[in-house]
């Protein structure tokens, strides 16, 4: 079954609003662990996750809580910002 060239064209806008709407929101591209400076008491270092989300006008970095442990860093970033 073929759409009409009017069905193709309303399905293509569909498109365009939905990636427009997702970049509009901040759509997730990757995240990093990195160590803080700050060692606790233990001599341990500090752990801090960023997650990088990509907007209509470029990226933007959100930071999260200070971690005592690399595994305790690994929490989970939102697919779309909050």
């Amino acid at each position: 079954m073929k759409l009409p060239p009017v069905g193709w064209a309303f399905f293509g806008l569909i498109v365009v609003l939905v990636i427009g709407y997702l970049l509009n929101q901040g759509v997730y591209v990757g995240s990093s662990i990195e160590m803080v400076g700050s060692f606790n008491s233990d001599g341990q270092p500090a752990y801090r996750k960023r997650c990088t989300y990509l907007y209509l006008n470029g990226t933007r970095v959100e930071e999260g809580m200070d971690s005592r442990s690399r595994a305790g860093a690994d929490w989970f970033c939102a697919p779309l910002h909050p």
